[in-house]
């Protein structure tokens, strides 16, 4: 379904928590809501707070990211964002929108301070 999202974002005082995804097959994120700019995607985020992020790790035999479909492992504030690693096969990345393009991201938002995450295979 286009918009829907797997969200783990630090907000407060605490350090975010850790996303796990291990599929044997194929993992498909796909899509932006029709009803407004939200992407399809896994984000494990850093708001303006000064804790670190979480740890996203994807494994499986296939990623497919198109549509404007994002992962992200980024920091909007001072706090450090943490690692994305996938151990993948096959990857296909494609697409975008004036909204953003499709893709594994580690950003860091303008104004923040805070490290972007790793990308790591």
């Amino acid at each position: 379904m286009s918009g829907s999202v797997l969200l783990i974002d630090t907000l407060g005082t605490g350090s975010g928590g850790n996303v796990e995804l291990r599929v044997p097959e194929a993992i498909e994120i796909e899509g932006i809501s029709a009803l407004s700019p939200i992407f399809s995607g896994i984000f494990a985020d850093v708001a303006s707070e000064v804790r670190n992020g979480g740890d996203i790790g994807i494994t499986a035999e296939s990623l497919r990211v198109t549509k404007e479909g994002q992962i992200s492992s980024g920091t909007f504030g001072i706090g450090n964002a943490e690692s994305l690693t996938v151990q993948i096969q096959n990857i296909q990345i494609s697409g975008g929108s004036p909204f953003g393009p499709s893709g594994l991201f580690t950003p860091v938002a303008l104004g923040a301070t805070g490290n972007g995450g790793n990308l790591k295979p």
